[in-house]
């Protein structure tokens, strides 16, 4: 039985998860286990596209530089494309499936044509938005550090881990083998905890607060 869940995002990020916990009698721990830190960057050559990985590097790219007046913004899926939105911005490409990066990757490569796309992104970034992007269009832009925490969590019987460096960072103060019913945030997580021979439950697709609490009703 579940009845004690862990999410490596703050609580404040959690949304509607915060909710659905209470009305399910759940109680949810929620805390990332990184933080993040601004790296100087400056942009030189022109691009006709700008591609948003998460919120987060769009936050930090917005702090020290501007869109093009000409370009579109592309984004990883529908949670960064809401937050992009409330935010005031146009997007005109929004990935499917979130959590799979080839996906992703593929319909990305389709929309995009032979335009020049730039990728800010952290310093912990696996890139896989590149992978069938040829080299000569596309620049890549580190905007911001991720900084791993060492923080001992609680037991509980689920865990949700939302992007590989939060599993990283969890076994720095963290056994493996206290993990169960593990549930990660997209294949990038899912390979990152598998790497580590932590056996995953679910693997989320979309990558998205619905999705999490869909799969969850399941197994509560």
């Amino acid at each position: 039985m579940i009845n004690r869940i862990f999410i490596s995002r703050n609580q404040e990020d959690c949304g509607q998860l915060v909710t659905f916990c209470n009305n399910h009698n759940l109680i949810l721990t929620a805390k990332s286990l990184i933080e993040f830190s601004a790296i100087d960057f400056k942009i030189e050559d022109s691009y006709d596209v700008i591609f948003f990985g998460s919120i987060r590097a769009a936050d930090f790219f917005f702090k020290k530089s501007v869109i093009n007046s000409h370009s579109e913004i592309a984004c990883i899926g529908s949670e960064t494309a809401t937050k992009l939105s409330e935010r005031g911005f146009k997007v005109n490409f929004i990935g499917s499936y979130s959590g799979s990066p080839k996906i992703v990757a593929a319909e990305f490569k389709h929309w995009l044509n032979d335009r020049m796309v730039l990728i800010p992104h952290s310093s912990a970034s696996l890139l896989s938005i590149t992978e069938f992007l040829n080299p000569e269009q596309y620049k890549t832009i580190e905007v911001y550090k991720t900084v791993l925490k060492s923080i001992s969590i609680s037991d509980c019987d689920c865990y949700v881990f939302t992007s590989p460096s939060n599993v990283q960072s969890f076994l720095l103060s963290n056994e493996a083998t206290k993990l169960n019913n593990v549930i990660a945030w997209g294949k990038s997580t899912e390979n990152e905890l598998v790497k580590n021979k932590i056996p995953v439950m679910k693997t989320l697709q979309t990558g998205t607060m619905i999705e999490l609490e869909n799969f969850l009703v399941s197994v509560i």
